[in-house]
């Protein structure tokens, strides 16, 4: 028997064994002959560069409606395909498609990276907001000194947002509801910041704090 494994490499022998040096599709031919004549067959074969260091990745966090970007990234593999699972019922195949989500949440997005002798799979997380929209902030009036004022901050939506105030007097909080006691009376321009994974809003109101009027008793002549 004499071979010719199709990449200008022979051997002899009915069962040789070749290593490739290289990936891809090698038509093989074997001849074999004696004293009579010969005959000659061949098979195809597929050689591939094993899958290594899958690596899946978004652009996230994504604000609600608008599409996240995924991409799978390999250090090694020949004639690779992508199949994504998006966590939440979607999927799609590719090396960087686009998704974009219904909902708010935490996701947790996969990849299965494939070819003819093995796979990987690997997982990236996504962080999906509802964007912040009409923040608004108010405070229940005019204020004694002495008493504390309370503020509070509203918004027509946003998902997991935090709020941080300035009171303009040098002193801050946290919290949608809050209360704050001024030293000395004044107008002051307090100001929230609502803010989460995708964006933020800034508001301000105005407050007035006032002294209490005393009773001046005025000797009589």
């Amino acid at each position: 028997y004499s071979w010719d494994f199709g990449d200008g490499s022979s051997a002899g022998g009915a069962d040789p064994a070749h290593q490739y040096a290289a990936p891809g599709s090698y038509t093989a031919t074997v001849t074999a002959s004696n004293a009579c004549g010969q005959d000659t067959a061949a098979t195809t074969v597929i050689v591939e560069a094993p899958i290594a260091g899958l690596a899946a990745a978004n652009n996230g966090p994504s604000p609600l409606a608008s599409a996240t970007q995924f991409q799978a990234i390999i250090s090694g593999g020949s004639n690779v395909s992508y199949s994504w699972d998006f966590g939440d019922g979607s999927s799609a195949g590719g090396a960087d498609p686009a998704h974009q989500y219904a909902a708010p949440g935490s996701y947790t997005a996969t990849v299965t990276a494939r070819n003819a002798i093995g796979q990987e799979t690997a997982a990236t997380t996504v962080l999906v907001e509802a964007p912040i929209a009409g923040l608004a902030e108010a405070n229940n009036g005019t204020s004694l000194l002495g008493s504390a004022t309370q503020f509070q901050a509203t918004i027509a939506g946003g998902s997991n947002v935090s709020y941080s105030w300035d009171f303009g007097d040098g002193k801050s909080a946290t919290g949608a509801v809050v209360d704050h006691q001024y030293a000395a009376p004044g107008s002051y321009t307090a100001a929230v910041t609502a803010s989460n994974a995708v964006g933020q809003e800034i508001a301000v109101t105005d407050v007035n704090i006032e002294e209490a009027l005393h009773s001046i008793l005025m000797p009589m002549l």
